[in-house]
């Protein structure tokens, strides 16, 4: 739930009818209410999990129960950069994310890969879930995430600003990371000591 989120309990009864419902929030007094509705609105720590008790009784004494667990989501989620180059290494993060996301903010450094490196967006969070994931090349100019790979052609260091909002709202600062990419390829050298010969197809000989 949200911080401005209500609900309204209400029962029924064929006969005798409704006398009064309740309602308790961990271990808060009940609420009694001799009405078959009343109105409440949730409270509690935020980011952590919380009961709520919820009972209606009829005029004869019968009652039901039931329990309900919910969270106050103020947490915004947490995007990061993967590439297919990363490994392990990418995968702990997620894990790492997944269940200590205050943790794992702002700690991806830079991604690196050539011009066939697909890179990905991958957000999460605790509470309502992810509702949008944006990204920008410039930090101004933001477009929605729709699960595509990105690519990049040109050899840089390029940034990338990434962020997501969740079902409530709660807005994730936008993450700044470097991507790498490099395509040039390495420069080969060979050189030996001792006796060499090359015949006229090219082919080295040495002597053993």
């Amino acid at each position: 739930v949200s911080t401005d989120t209500g609900a309204r309990l209400s029962a029924s009864d064929a006969f005798p009818g409704v006398a009064a419902v309740a309602y308790r929030f961990n271990l808060a007094p009940d609420t009694r209410v001799e009405a078959a509705s009343t109105l409440l609105s949730f409270s509690g720590e935020p980011n952590r999990r919380h009961a709520l008790w919820v009972s209606a009784r009829d005029g004869i004494g019968n009652e039901t129960n039931v329990l309900y667990d919910y969270v106050v989501d103020t947490l915004a989620p947490l995007t990061l950069v993967l590439s297919s180059n990363e490994g392990a290494d990418q995968l702990d993060l997620r894990t790492e994310m997944e269940t200590n996301l205050l943790a794992v903010r702002g700690v991806q450094g830079t991604l690196s890969g050539n011009g066939q490196t697909p890179f990905h967006l991958y957000a999460f969070d605790y509470g309502s879930g992810v509702r949008d994931t944006y990204y920008s090349f410039d930090g101004v100019n933001f477009q929605r995430y729709a699960g595509e790979n990105l690519f990049l052609s040109n050899e840089s260091l390029t940034k990338i600003y990434v962020y997501s909002i969740d079902q409530f709202g709660n807005e994730e600062p936008p993450q700044a990371l470097d991507l790498k990419i490099d395509l040039t390829p390495p420069t080969l050298q060979f050189s030996a000591s001792g006796l060499w010969a090359t015949n006229a197809a090219g082919t080295r000989f040495a002597k053993d």
